[in-house]
């Protein structure tokens, strides 16, 4: 699944300028932090109640974000943003970190790490299509074949029995 995943992003038409090529660089990095963060996780679940965990997960984003405003540059410009977008910002927060990162906690407890970061792999390819459908942004055929290798991977996933049981002795 792995290789469909990089297939949607490297067989994306244009990627020569680079500032292109810095962000699949930064997108790549923020995958290896995402597992490291989804196996502490996994990890952590076990001692604590998920509803509890997620106000931590706002607080060190709200401090992570803070310091790449610092080091990106005006962290405090977020204050003069007109209305609608903050609202815009407010609602994405409360939704896709909030609501997502409870129902990611709920999801790893119940099937465990291996089986909802697997599943969790089709999101860049239901970006893709998204993408097309309400922006109306290209899709390759390397693309399109590499979403299929994406789900292909993941229904295999999805078809085995007990993964959240297997550990090492």
């Amino acid at each position: 699944m792995s290789s469909g995943r990089i297939g949607v992003i490297f067989f994306k038409g244009g990627v020569t300028s680079l500032q292109m090529k810095w962000g699949i660089i930064f997108i790549i990095l923020a995958n290896l932090f995402w597992i490291f963060y989804a196996v502490y996780v996994q990890k952590t679940l076990r001692n604590y109640n998920i509803v509890a965990f997620t106000p931590y997960v706002f607080a060190i984003g709200a401090c992570s974000f803070f310091l790449m405003a610092f080091i990106k540059g005006n962290p405090l410009a977020v204050i003069h943003l007109p209305p609608r977008i903050l609202f815009i910002l407010f609602i994405s927060g409360l939704f896709c970190i909030g609501l997502a990162h409870s129902i990611y906690y709920f999801a790893i407890r119940a099937t465990g790490i291996a089986l909802a970061s697997s599943i969790l792999l089709i999101s860049p390819f239901l970006t893709a299509i998204f993408s097309y459908f309400i922006f109306g942004e290209i899709l390759t055929m390397g693309q399109l074949i590499s979403g299929a290798i994406i789900l292909i991977g993941g229904y295999i996933v999805s078809m085995s029995k007990g993964i959240k049981y297997h550990r090492r002795s």
